[in-house]
């Protein structure tokens, strides 16, 4: 299962770090470029959500479905229930007061956040250094890749992608009101089988 969550390293950079006292440094690239796959995707996952004016995180299960078309699904499964449908141009979200449609040209910033999750699937480095600084930190098998928004007002001011080894543990978004997210990978399933509604919501 570890081997599999790592597919969700998410991006292509070429700065080096250390994996480990006994081997080589190895970039990022060259590590990413062994993991990426064109398949569609399911990755299950918690998040946790931090906020100002709460004493106590939100917690939510939940998954991503992720199509090589660069369209994806966010589905929260509990506590609540909600689907929201990424295609590029807009965001669909469909809770149990309805279904609400979110297009770009209305809410560039919205659409913009989004796009993040879609680049680091689709190992867009050149989407992702446009919009943020990136670096790599850590020693040996620990490491962490940070994206800091190149935008002052943009709402994901800061991404950090936790990892060992070759391993993704977790990614933590900060946005710009305060709010901390953290999501936690727990299984991925690759080349995914879609349900009726998925391959519906995924057509063109």
């Amino acid at each position: 299962m570890n081997k599999l969550i790592s597919y969700l390293i998410f991006l292509v950079f070429s700065f080096s770090f250390s994996v480990g006292a006994q081997e080589k440094k190895r970039s990022a690239a060259e590590l990413l470029k062994t993991l990426h796959s064109d398949s569609t995707i399911r990755v299950l996952f918690t998040e946790k959500v931090k906020v100002p004016f709460l004493k106590r995180a939100l917690v939510s299960q939940g998954q991503f479905v992720i199509h090589p078309s660069g369209k994806f699904i966010r589905e929260i499964l509990s506590p609540t229930q909600s689907l929201t449908l990424f295609s590029g141009d807009a965001i669909v979200v469909t809770d149990k007061s309805g279904t609400m449609r979110i297009e770009k040209s209305s809410a560039p910033d919205i659409i913009g956040a989004m796009t993040l999750l879609r680049d680091l699937t689709q190992a867009n480095s050149a989407s992702l250094e446009e919009r943020y600084l990136v670096s790599v930190e850590g020693e040996g098998e620990n490491w962490a890749v940070v994206l800091k928004s190149r935008k002052e007002k943009s709402i994901f001011k800061q991404c950090i992608i936790h990892g060992k080894k070759d391993v993704i543990l977790d990614l933590s978004l900060i946005e710009s009101d305060g709010v901390k997210r953290e999501i936690i990978f727990k299984s991925i399933d690759i080349q995914t089988d879609l349900s009726k509604k998925e391959n519906r919501l995924f057509k063109p």
